[in-house]
């Protein structure tokens, strides 16, 4: 009997395959890095791109900064003595007002808040009814160094049967000389 031994021919052919294998897996790998490599450089110019317009951007916003600064110091420095005026007589008008209310003691008014609003002044309250809120505005002398006093809420509230109110006050108009004797005569 004849043995003919047909292994190594399987074996070379099993090496040559391996051998493909592991070149086909160096080359994928190898493709894998390179177009990691260039997605990484791509990323990096563009965010030095990036980089390079905010700083573009943060100069020009610093130079527009700077440049409404200056108006704005330009423009606190050129009020006019009109402007002065009206801004005294508002603090003063406002002094007036603290001063009252100061003085002002009544069981009857709470006032829960004051805000400003521009030329306007809100006084927030509660009254223990309509009637003690009516008697406060037209007896007390409170508003009368204001132009124009408005109330623009009233509403009931149901809880301690008290009445919530919000009155709306101009500080300033222009100024007719019936309010600056009144307020020339709180100074005095």
């Amino acid at each position: 009997m004849v043995d003919i031994n047909l292994l190594p021919w399987r074996d070379e052919k099993k090496a040559r395959q391996l051998s493909r294998l592991k070149r086909m897996l160096i080359m994928t790998i190898g493709v894998m890095i390179g177009i990691a490599a260039i997605a990484h450089n791509f990323m990096l110019f563009r965010q030095h791109q990036i980089n390079q317009q905010i700083i573009i951007l943060s100069q020009q916003y610093d130079a527009v900064s700077a440049l409404i600064h200056e108006s704005l110091d330009i423009q606190a420095m050129t009020l006019t003595t009109d402007e002065i005026s009206m801004i005294q007589k508002d603090q003063l008008l406002i002094k007036n007002l603290f001063k009252k209310l100061e003085e002002f003691n009544t069981n009857q008014i709470c006032f829960t808040e004051i805000s400003s609003e521009g030329n306007n002044l809100n006084f927030y309250g509660k009254s223990r009814s309509a009637i003690d809120l009516t008697d406060f505005l037209t007896k007390k002398k409170l508003f009368n160094l204001f132009p124009e006093v408005k109330l623009e809420e009233l509403s009931k509230q149901e809880n301690n049967n008290s009445i919530a109110f919000r009155l709306r006050v101009i500080k300033q108009k222009t100024l007719s000389p019936m309010h600056d004797a009144a307020l020339s005569e709180e100074i005095k």
